[in-house]
């Protein structure tokens, strides 16, 4: 996520958000979520609040998904 965006996908679709993370704090409070939808390479922090991301981000996040176990859509 820190890389530096060069290449921004640029997609007319809605996002579907299938895949998320969450964060926690030291108490297992919920402290952020990060909305992912990988069709579109959308993602979102809060509604209406994108997150601006390169495109090998998303290939990153297909890759750490897949290697947890989590099924991505193709």
């Amino acid at each position: 996520m820190k890389t530096t965006p060069e290449e921004i996908p640029d997609w007319m679709c809605a996002p579907t958000y299938r895949d998320a993370l969450v964060f926690y704090n030291s108490n297992n409070a919920i402290t952020a979520t990060l909305n992912i939808c990988l069709s579109c390479e959308y993602m979102a922090i809060q509604e209406f609040q994108q997150v601006n991301a390169d495109i090998k981000v998303y290939k990153y996040f297909r890759n750490f998904f897949k290697k947890i176990g989590h099924k991505v859509e193709s």
